[in-house]
């Protein structure tokens, strides 16, 4: 990044010639924070951006104000990249037009009728029928929540809820999505169950899509240039687009998203706003989750159509009637270990966390703090429990499907990529435990049971970073690797086509958003480390269906609880929730 600020302050210095030395560090600590995520930078908290804001006023080749094309923008308090301004306001306009009431002349009783239809357990005191009514009437809709909130189980009965209130007769095309292949799977397959079990006539089935697409291919990104086929031209065939995992989308990829929407199609983004923010610059789906009241317009809405007084006022409509949040966990019970210590940590309570820790009993939680005492820890006693029956399903030619469950029982997560407790160590760790063990003979780079994670997108293959493969051998012995396709079918591929890739007996806890296991256990890094952020450690925890165990100290636990990032941005703030 050091090397593209410098290379933009030379361009930029050709056309003011008589910039100083203000210009350098200030584009540098542009690029810095895009680096970090960061979209902008903060004139009120960087002094090294502070210190050249008066030389760059008088820059007017490069440096401009909302609404100029310039390399630099100046919006108020903030700096920015001209890209990144573009995005922003992109972004920002958009979710605006899309917050407007889809019908401004609602049919209380209809509205009735039609959620009693698709929430027959009743509808008052019901935060997921409290999500369908504002997703009725406008054409944008935020749900975040944890995981076992129901996310996907009320985004169903909005698809229901939308096809019974759309004209008699008429089309109604929805498409679903997600960053990853993997997640699109899970969403696929969760809509799929929740549409099994929904009272629907035989044309609405047939209209809730029985398939989900990665964003990239919803957008026709075809190379690595990052140009979709599919923008405000041509844009999505769609009347209803639904994003899942929406934390993991970037500022830059919203953007695209935003632009090939059908101007009068809907948006539904799902999503946990505690999770870990886009690995690219921006946070959108985090600053459109913050602190909001409904407009008196819609509470009396919901009065009228649930039966229900709430009293969440202070909203002016638009977004801050668009976004609902789930916080009843079905998976973790109000009283259980993970969803304990998951509402610990993003609350910030440290203290409370640790209570918890030492004093569970559910058998959920499991704190191990002799990585204290024991650095570079291995533990062999989990990963043989965990592999072992794994390679004897591999061995035993056991279908596909059964190798996938029996690897994604257990997965070792850690923050970090290098060092001591990193995905490296981890996974050069178990692969000498196998070749101890027998289950991997010499130093064979590639063999049966061999899971591997691809590290960048490939469109020719149609494989995408986080993809999770297995290695297995065919019937005349060749090894292939298998990758999980649509509908449970698998693809295979040799070794050497494919793309760059990692091993994935360990992962990092930013791969692992998206995923869920039966068990994790989580290694936090040894020592201080910037990487540790409370987002992480509840990312880490909530990855675990039943079982999180954490390798670390007690002080690294609080460390990363105490530590809440923050992304620099502007969207939050000119979006005004409330």
């Amino acid at each position: 990044m050091e090397n593209f600020a410098r290379s933009l302050s030379t361009l930029l210095r050709r056309l003011e010639p008589s910039a100083g030395t203000e210009l350098e560090d200030a584009v540098l600590a542009l690029a810095s924070g895009l680096d970090e995520g960061h979209v902008c930078a903060d004139i009120r908290l960087d002094e090294t951006v502070r210190r050249a804001i008066p030389s760059l006023r008088k820059m007017r080749q490069i440096v401009g104000y909302p609404g100029e094309y310039k390399p630099l923008v100046l919006d108020g308090d903030r700096l920015y990249l001209g890209r990144y301004w573009h995005y922003e306001h992109v972004v920002e306009s958009a979710l605006r037009r899309l917050s407007r009431r889809a019908d401004t002349q609602v049919d209380a009783g209809r509205l009735h009728d039609c959620l009693q239809r698709v929430f027959p357990e009743g509808l008052e005191n019901n935060d997921q029928a409290f999500a369908a009514l504002g997703a009725a009437v406008r054409n944008l809709t935020i749900i975040s929540g944890g995981p076992g909130t129901g996310k996907t189980t009320t985004v169903s009965r909005i698809l229901a809820l939308k096809l019974m209130l759309r004209p008699p007769g008429a089309r109604y095309v929805i498409k679903l999505a997600a960053p990853t292949g993997k997640a699109a799977d899970r969403l696929r397959e969760a809509i799929g169950r929740a549409k099994a079990g929904m009272d629907l006539s035989g044309e609405e089935k047939h209209l809730i899509p029985e398939e989900a697409f990665t964003i990239h291919r919803l957008l026709g990104i075809r190379d690595n240039s990052g140009r979709p086929a599919r923008n405000a031209e041509n844009p999505v065939h769609a009347d209803l687009v639904v994003l899942d995992e929406a934390s993991m989308i970037d500022l830059s990829l919203m953007t695209r998203i935003v632009e090939a929407l059908p101007p009068e199609a809907g948006l539904i983004l799902l999503g946990d706003k505690d999770q870990l923010d886009a690995v690219q610059p921006g946070s959108v789906f985090g600053e459109l989750c913050g602190e909001h009241g409904y407009s008196a317009w819609f509470l009396s809405l919901a009065e009228n159509v649930l039966g229900e007084r709430r009293t969440a006022a202070g909203g002016q409509g638009g977004l801050s009637d668009s976004l609902f949040i789930l916080g009843k966990s079905y998976r973790f019970g109000e009283d259980k270990g993970i969803g304990r210590l998951a509402r610990a940590v993003t609350g910030g309570d440290d203290d409370e966390a640790i209570r918890i820790l030492r004093s569970d009993t559910s058998g959920e939680l499991v704190w191990d703090e002799r990585i204290e005492k024991t650095p570079g820890y291995f533990p062999e006693k989990a990963v043989a429990a965990w592999l072992r029956p794994y390679f004897a399903l591999v061995s035993s030619r056991a279908p596909e499907g059964e190798c996938f469950q029996a690897l994604n029982r257990f997965r070792l997560l850690t923050p970090l990529r290098d060092g001591v407790g990193s995905v490296q160590s981890l996974n050069d760790r178990v692969e000498q435990w196998l070749r101890q063990e027998g289950f991997v003979e010499g130093e064979q780079l590639w063999y049966p049971g061999k899971p591997v994670m691809v590290g960048e997108n490939n469109y020719t293959l149609n494989l995408y970073n986080g993809d999770v493969g297995i290695t297995m051998a065919d019937r005349g012995g060749s090894l292939r690797v298998v990758f999980p396709g649509e509908a449970g079918t698998f693809r295979e591929f040799p070794p050497a086509r494919l793309p760059v890739h990692d091993l994935a007996y360990a992962t990092t806890v930013h791969k692992s958003q998206g995923s869920e296991f039966d068990e994790v256990l989580l290694i936090l890094p040894e020592g201080e480390s910037p990487v540790m952020t409370r987002n992480l450690l509840y990312t880490g925890i909530t990855r675990a269906r039943k079982r999180c165990t954490i390798l670390g100290t007690e002080a690294m636990v609080r460390a990363g609880i105490r530590r809440k990032p923050r992304r620099m941005s502007g969207l939050g703030e000119k979006l005004q929730l409330t």
